[in-house]
């Protein structure tokens, strides 16, 4: 027998071996593992079955098992371990893109829109414009300025760091969603352009990392406070050097464990903090967290004083998981600032406007989450639902 077909029934064999003890495991729990991947979404639940839509069971349950079997995140390692070092893929189960020198990218809520294969209709730009134009008509009426800022993706700052077939410059949702409120008075900043220019300077993404740097995110923030200025005088002209800036090695990026699970590798990060402002957690109105919302209520809501500002200014910010982690200088700016997660919908919260009664109203929004605003919104019909989305 020659030797390439011997090679053959080895890694036939072997991946029949892999594939009977995951079902072996299940039942008898030989090693029980590691489950948790890391992954940012919600795992499937075991669906319940009902006589009158079986034809949807078995894809329930084909998605609750592939979320929920034993030693899950033990074989998506080994997976991704084989696909790297053995296969030389820079695609790890059409999840992740291994760029040059190891810049992680995740293909999820990205690489569709980023590729120009996903965009916005003039229906839908036209829904945008309508549904912002309102709640800004709103937020006016009882005394409030909003503001928009959209988050950019790493895919847009880091380009050079992609495989060069993705390097291309193309136009996205993105440009057409800022371009769609050009002629209207709604306030939109485009953080693409502020991390563009300070990147010749800094790293301002992680590496191994969905998300920016907390030096990107201070850039990002400036800018916007720079827009919120010319409304609001009275903010303070906060430059870098009026902050303290501490480095730190980060290990626990969410996308770390595509390269490997040693404590040993990491990445620098850092923690920043006003020098001249006292920010402590404060109490108020507890907003009920939301059934579908997968964090807990801390992540939910939360309520951060500035003992020390200078001005009395309100603030609600509906924000994402990008704006973890700075509230110590971006409260700075304010008196007070009530943090909000509704899951990634962005939605209008008027009763949540009505019985704060901020002077400024913000959405912060990840570029690659745009089209979830279209999923409940409150002035026009909705273009999708969450389970189209997700």
């Amino acid at each position: 027998m020659r030797i390439e077909n011997i090679r053959h029934i080895v890694i036939s064999a072997f991946f029949i071996v892999i594939i009977v003890f995951v079902f072996i495991n299940q039942s008898f729990k030989i090693i029980t593992g590691n489950m948790n991947a890391n992954e940012n979404r919600t795992m499937a639940k075991k669906p319940e079955i009902d006589i009158n839509k079986l034809d949807y069971f078995p894809n329930e349950y084909d998605e609750y098992y592939n979320d929920n079997f034993l030693l899950r995140a033990d074989y998506i390692s080994f997976m991704l371990f084989l696909s790297q070092k053995i296969f030389h893929k820079s695609d790890v189960k059409g999840n992740y893109i291994i760029g040059e020198d190891n810049w992680i990218f995740p293909m999820r809520r990205n690489l569709e829109w980023y590729a120009g294969e996903k965009n916005f209709n003039k229906k839908q730009l036209e829904k945008y414009k309508i549904e912002f134009e309102k709640r800004q008509e709103y937020f006016n009426s009882v005394g409030a300025k909003m503001y928009l800022l959209v988050i950019p993706s790493k895919y847009n700052i880091y380009t050079e760091y992609l495989p060069s077939v993705l390097r291309t410059k193309r136009r996205t949702w993105t440009d057409d969603f800022i371009q769609n409120f050009k002629n209207t008075s709604v306030k939109i900043v485009d953080g693409r352009q502020s991390l563009k220019k300070r990147k010749k300077d800094d790293i301002v993404y992680l590496k191994y990392d969905t998300h920016w740097n907390m030096l990107g995110a201070f850039y990002t923030l400036s800018d916007l406070i720079d827009t919120i200025r010319n409304d609001f005088p009275q903010l303070p002209n906060y430059e870098l050097k009026d902050y303290n800036i501490d480095t730190l090695k980060r290990k626990n990026g969410n996308l770390i464990n595509i390269i490997t699970h040693s404590d040993s590798l990491y990445e620098l990060d850092f923690d920043i903090t006003h020098k001249g402002s006292d920010i402590q957690k404060c109490k108020g109105y507890e907003h009920i967290k939301m059934d579908y919302f997968r964090y807990s209520q801390n992540a939910y809501c939360m309520r951060f004083c500035n003992n020390s500002a200078k001005n009395n200014l309100k603030v609600v910010l509906f924000r994402d998981s990008f704006m973890s982690k700075t509230y110590n200088f971006f409260t700075s700016n304010f008196k007070e600032v009530l943090y909000i997660w509704d899951n990634w919908q962005y939605m209008y919260n008027k009763d949540i406007i009505n019985i704060e009664k901020p002077d400024i109203v913000l959405y912060l929004f990840f570029e690659g989450y745009l089209d979830r605003m279209l999923v409940e919104p409150s002035f026009v019909d909705a273009e999708f639902t969450l389970e189209e989305l997700d």
